[in-house]
């Protein structure tokens, strides 16, 4: 079923179940037990003043409009308004409408009947989530979304209450009634309302380009779907469909089903089920393991093929571009901090001495945030060769102020900038009557003269803006510059911030997500700074911007890969805490709520690579909750790799093999030797007595130390009586109780080449040294 099981939603629902009843199925109220709000006279009252008597001006806010349009109304037809609006919010995630903004827009109209939002009413907690994303135009086009409402509504209220009883009981006679109206199939809200009323039945997807790509690629998988033309029986047998062979199957955003349909969308049918993929694609591979740890003895390579990404069944890694790839070393000290966020202390920038506080990003939340940009894709098919590109900041992130300067320019279309409060409209003819005019107004920073000079002179029509949240927050929104200067002094007013965001330029916004922001780092070679404006030509990434603004040209996600070696040394609960759930396969995409607030997920196309040396920590003993969640990947010692080098009659590859014998014997496999100590470098083995030498007496022998506790009668058992002697002690008074004493012998190179040809039986052959 498409009834979603995420934390909040079963307050949505129970929402949605108290419009049915109180509101279609009576002419109660949403919001005030008692009220009578949807009478058919109130809806008709609403419908006169909001759908008859539209108001057009440009400049007006939608709330501004609504507030004169009911005026003279009373105070039901006030609240009928403000329920509209509440179910209106009731299906967005708190991603495309925060819950504040929610309650205030309902707290504003309630205001005007003298009332407020009952705080222990069930849809102040519904507020706190959501159902799915909603796109763009459900957020701007408010007006449209309403009017459908108010049609939907008087429709309904003129319906005999037989009729109603009989469409409600039954979805798609309930759906059939619902596309009567005018403009339904064109309305997401229609999408809504069918989800919110019958969420066992309809999709909770609000877009209909979604759907139909969706349909176009999943359709084969269920033969009832062709035969028929209403596209949510469509969804709905498709659905069926999955679930009878993925009982794990959700929602089609989740992965792998959202890569399916983003892939084959707008023109390629699906041909393979949900857990298979074409042959052809070797990025993200959904039969790939995306936690994988390398384990084994020490000098196995595990590090080596770590670095190299030669690691098997992951083979694609090694071709990642470095921007694509992390590399940590857990340690006893490593945190949760460093891994996830935490608090780090640094130096004011006046360099007193004074210390602040910040958040600070750690590796896997970096990386998860470049994996995850990685998936916005915005069809836009815009020439970057052609336009300038900027960076602007739109109000101070740590303000409240700043966040309603930010939600008026989205709500409005418009990029707005502060310091002068004039209006320049009359100077900005060129660049020599701006500055008089500036010199005129006192404006002494040149800073800020400059800044002036760009936003209403050098930013034209086309240009390309990037919105940062603060230094090191990332990109919040991206923009299409569409109209010239305009001074605009009422925003203030109308939204409650600072006067001083007066002058604007009308914007196309292609991408607005003021939680899940673009690390800046992906589409610039620099960090931001705080100037408020300035050009960004020199120092993008050309080509990451266009795979975002041309999504029909971009090809397949990007991979990403956190590399971790000694992944064992550290706390591995500690370090990872909530995201050791996240991380499984079947959990990514799924949002966690950090202690800061924010939120994180881990995408699919991230990759976590660890490895494992079973000498320092036994597998066995290793946290259970990272067992469960990784695939292991033993990487023995190949002796084979040391080609057969001889040395003076000692070859190495029967060496390594019988003094690993030997160990296996006394220790077990996971405490020999890889056939790294033979080596240097990339497939290249030691070849003199000398190296000969220091590899076992300065590597070998203190690994077999660290084995054995020093107890140098087993060591002697590996390394044989010639390089590890049996001593007497000869001077000890009588009372002393005598045990067995070893010395290391450290021989001459030729005597130490014939204690290990004696020791391990190495026929003298003539060597390759």
């Amino acid at each position: 079923m498409a009834r979603s099981t995420e934390p909040g939603s079963a307050e949505i629902y129970q929402t949605a179940e108290i419009f049915r009843d109180k509101c279609l199925m009576s002419d109660g109220s949403l919001l005030f037990e008692g009220r009578t709000v949807w009478s058919p006279e109130n809806v008709d009252y609403f419908f006169r003043a909001f759908v008859e008597n539209p108001d057009l001006t440009p400049d007006k806010s939608f709330m501004t409009k609504l507030e004169e349009q009911l005026l003279g109304q009373n105070d039901d037809v006030i609240i009928l308004a403000a329920e509209m609006l509440a179910i209106y919010f009731l299906f967005p995630e708190t991603y495309s409408v925060k819950s504040k903004t929610k309650k205030e827009n309902l707290n504003n109209v309630l205001e005007w009947a003298g009332l407020v939002l009952p705080v222990d009413h069930v849809i102040t907690k519904a507020f706190n989530a959501g159902l799915a994303k909603t796109g763009t135009y459900y957020n701007t086009g408010r007006p449209d979304e309403i009017t459908f409402f108010a049609r939907f509504a008087k429709a309904w209220k003129a319906l005999p209450a037989a009729q109603q009883t009989e469409r409600i009981s039954d979805p798609w006679l309930f759906q059939d009634f619902v596309d009567q109206i005018d403009t339904a199939k064109k309305r997401p809200l229609r999408h809504v309302l069918l989800h919110l009323l019958f969420p066992d039945t309809f999709e909770r997807i609000s877009g209909g380009s979604a759907r139909k790509d969706i349909i176009k690629a999943f359709s084969s998988l269920a033969p009832e779907a062709e035969e028929t033309d209403n596209d949510d029986k469509k969804l709905l047998a498709i659905r069926n469909a999955i679930q009878a062979e993925h009982p794990q199957f959700e929602h089609f955003f989740q992965s792998p089903w959202a890569e399916q349909w983003k892939t084959h969308a707008p023109n390629k049918k699906a041909k393979t089920p949900p857990s298979a993929k074409p042959e052809s694609e070797k990025a993200i591979s959904n039969s790939k393991s995306k936690n994988v740890i390398l384990y084994g003895p020490p000098g196995t390579g595990k590090t080596h093929a770590l670095i190299s990404g030669k690691i098997p069944g992951l083979e694609f890694i090694k071709d990642l571009p470095p921007e694509q790839q992390r590399f940590v070393t857990f340690h006893p000290s490593f945190s949760y901090e460093d891994f996830i966020e935490g608090i780090t202390p640094v130096l004011k920038d006046d360099s007193d001495g004074t210390l602040k506080y910040e958040r600070k990003n750690g590796v896997l939340k970096q990386l998860a945030q470049l994996a995850q940009s990685d998936s916005i894709a915005i069809d836009s098919n815009i020439d970057l060769s052609k336009v300038n590109k900027w960076k602007m900041s739109l109000g101070n992130t740590k303000t409240a102020d700043g966040d309603l300067v930010f939600e008026a320019c989205i709500e409005k279309s418009l990029l707005l900038f502060g310091f002068v409060g004039e209006d320049l409209s009359k100077s900005i003819s060129s660049t020599e009557s701006l500055r008089d005019r500036l010199n005129e107004l006192k404006v002494d920073n040149q800073s800020i003269a400059t800044m002036m000079r760009q936003f209403t002179i050098e930013m034209r029509k086309g240009d390309i803006v990037l919105v940062t949240k603060g230094n090191s927050g990332g990109i919040r929104a991206i923009g299409e510059v569409q109209g010239q200067y305009e001074y605009k002094p009422e925003l203030a007013d109308e939204f409650g911030f600072n006067s001083d965001y007066t002058h604007a330029r009308k914007v196309n916004w292609l991408w607005v997500n003021d939680e899940r922001t673009i690390p800046s780092e992906k589409i610039l070679n620099k960090q931001v700074s705080q100037r408020t404006l300035y050009s960004i030509n020199s120092i993008l990434k050309n080509e990451e911007l266009i795979r975002i603004l041309n999504s029909k040209t971009r090809g397949k996600d990007k991979d990403y890969v956190l590399k971790i070696d000694e992944i064992n040394r550290g706390n591995v609960a500690k370090i990872f805490g909530e995201f050791i759930t996240a991380i499984e396969e079947d959990k990514r995409e799924t949002p966690i709520t950090l202690a800061s607030g924010k939120t994180l997920m881990i995408p699919q196309n991230l990759f976590i690579v660890g490895t494992m040396n079973t000498a320092d920590r036994s597998l066995t003993h290793l946290d259970t909750a990272l067992r469960r969640r990784f695939k292991f990947i033993e990487l023995l010692p190949n002796p084979s790799l040391l080609n057969g080098k001889t040395i003076e009659g000692v070859n190495l590859t029967t060496l390594l093999t019988k003094m690993n014998e030997r160990i296996e014997s006394l220790l077990g496999r996971e405490h020999t030797l890889g056939h790294g100590y033979f080596m240097k470098g990339v497939n290249k083995t030691i070849d003199t007595s000398q190296e000969l030498y220091d590899v076992i007496m300065e590597k070998v022998l203190p690994q077999l130390q660290e084995y054995f506790f020093d107890d140098y009668e087993q060591i002697q058992m590996i390394l044989g009586k010639e390089i590890i002697n049996e001593a007497e002690l000869k001077s000890l008074p009588d009372n002393f109780t005598t045990r067995k004493v070893y010395r290391i012998n450290r021989l001459e190179i030729s005597s130490f080449i014939r204690a290990l040809q004696n020791e391990y039986d190495l026929k003298v052959e003539q060597g390759d040294a």
